[in-house]
């Protein structure tokens, strides 16, 4: 839960990054800021209690993993008591968020997850997840291609995945050169721009 909650954080600040290089705030983007403000600082899982909720939802559940053994020595690296623990490495996000042209539907990269996360924003005061969708390994930018296509960037598949955004289901996947970082999709359509 602690990745979530990191997770979370990091979308909000790279949200309110982008919508102050914007200039522009809409009714929408500020909801879209309190709604993930408030994912990153409720409910999403806190590092002070990660170590409690790991005690207890250990009890029959095989998915959960506690992380006790290793302990954060303010030096960047990690104390792991004699377990072969390892250093976790995440690209970084260059565009993790896209809007749709109605302003109902906001894209965001799950890059730890290597998902494309689809949230109905449509509703007042209202951050629903409508779909998480698998893509290429490390999702690091997505840019909304006619309302109809997301192009997602995957920095260490070298691959960007088309998904269709009414069916959510991906319909191509392009092969490109090493680590493509962000995208850019023409007005007129028929271009993508790639920084690899």
């Amino acid at each position: 839960m602690q990745n979530i909650s990191h997770q979370y954080k990091k979308v909000f600040t790279d949200f309110c990054i982008l919508k102050t290089n914007l200039g522009k705030l809409t009714k929408y983007s500020l909801m879209i800021l309190f709604m993930l403000n408030a994912l990153a600082t409720t409910g999403c899982g806190s590092s002070n209690s990660s170590s409690d909720s790991n005690s207890e939802s250990n009890s029959g559940d095989s998915d959960s993993v506690s992380d006790d053994t290793n302990t954060d020595d303010g030096s960047g690296g990690t104390d792991n008591a004699g377990s072969d623990a390892f250093f976790t490495y995440e690209s970084p996000q260059t565009q993790p968020l896209a809007l749709s042209e109605d302003l109902q539907t906001l894209y965001a990269v799950n890059t730890h997850e290597h998902r494309l996360s689809v949230f109905d924003i449509s509703a007042p005061d209202q951050l629903y997840l409508k779909k998480e969708i698998p893509v290429g390994i490390e999702p690091v930018s997505v840019a909304i291609r006619g309302n109809t296509e997301a192009w997602v960037v995957n920095m260490i598949s070298d691959s960007v995945s088309i998904v269709d955004t009414n069916s959510f289901e991906i319909i191509d996947t392009l092969y490109v050169p090493d680590e493509p970082a962000s995208i850019l999709i023409s007005e007129s359509l028929k271009h993508a721009y790639l920084t690899a």
